[in-house]
């Protein structure tokens, strides 16, 4: 992520293991707001995540949640583009 501005604290991940080991999370904190980067997992063809997909909404649901508690938060989502 790029910016102007120097958050107070860069972390990756949502603290889930399971799911941190696969990149998907970059979290910024500023003085008043999180700034949330997630490139959300796919349930592939056939639905073959699709089980994952659903514990991974719930989990990063939760993750957003826990930081709104603190202070706002903005989230931004990645696609992968088509080549």
């Amino acid at each position: 992520m790029f910016s102007k501005t120097i958050p107070l604290k860069v972390t990756y991940g949502i603290g889930k293991e399971e799911h941190d080991k696969e990149g998907r999370v970059i979290t910024l904190e500023y003085e008043k707001f999180y700034l949330v980067d997630c490139y959300t997992p796919n349930s592939k063809r056939e639905l073959e995540r699709l089980e994952y997909r659903q514990i991974w909404e719930d989990e990063f649901r939760n993750y957003l949640l826990s930081l709104k508690s603190k202070k706002p938060v903005v989230m931004c989502r990645r696609f992968k583009c088509c080549s």
